[in-house]
């Protein structure tokens, strides 16, 4: 299980050893919960995403061998 690529706020994150839909259940926990954070990594590092109703996030599959 190679991770998930994520599109939030116009820029582009990374969850290694995760697939998209333990990511969306998170994600959707999150939102019926008030809002939460999502670990994730960008290129300077460990990053938190704040996770609430009507933030845009998008998730796809990151190919095996891909970057993670």
């Amino acid at each position: 299980m190679p991770g998930v690529e994520i599109h939030y706020g116009g820029e582009t994150y990374h969850i290694a050893n995760r697939d998209v839909d333990d990511v969306a259940a998170e994600v959707l926990t999150a939102t019926r919960n008030g809002g939460g954070w999502l670990n994730a990594v960008d290129g300077g590092g460990p990053t938190r995403l704040l996770i609430s109703a009507g933030v845009s996030v998008a998730l796809n599959n990151l190919p095996a061998g891909g970057d993670s």
